[in-house]
């Protein structure tokens, strides 16, 4: 099972965290790697190489992180160049999270579990039009 780690500016890994353990509970092979913004990016590199190694388990490591070049993105990506068995998913909301911890135990194969991870946060991505269309204007509870 790969592990997985949730990297952003700011409170978002933290927030992301904290949805994940309201919502499925504390996951196994889970790690929360905050990227303040008075940190330097080899700390942040330091800090996510750290959490790699306390969540691979052998079969690697789905970084997630908050935005396309970004520092977590840009720091997680030289760390997975480098190893095989390890992922990088940017743009990371709670539905690619909560999809990768599930997931990841029902499919082995890396690039499948990739796919199907970025799948359901592209889908989680709408509007309430979109929503209302889909319904042909009903409304109802979780719309």
């Amino acid at each position: 099972m790969k592990g997985i780690i949730i990297s952003g500016h700011g409170q978002f890994a933290q927030g992301l965290g904290s949805m994940i353990e309201g919502i499925i509970g504390q996951p196994r092979q889970l790690a929360i790697v905050p990227f303040s913004f008075d940190s330097s990016a080899a700390e942040l590199s330091s800090a996510l190489k750290s959490a790699a190694s306390a969540v691979d388990q052998g079969d690697g490591v789905i970084f997630l992180t908050d935005i396309p070049g970004g520092t977590p993105f840009n720091q997680s990506s030289e760390i997975a160049i480098n190893n095989p068995l390890y992922e990088v998913l940017t743009g990371a909301n709670f539905t690619m999270v909560s999809a990768a911890i599930l997931l990841r135990e029902e499919i082995s194969e890396a690039s499948v579990l990739t796919d199907e991870i970025l799948l359901a946060g592209k889908e989680a991505i709408t509007s309430l039009a979109i929503k209302l269309n889909a319904n042909n204007g009903a409304t109802a509870d979780g719309i």
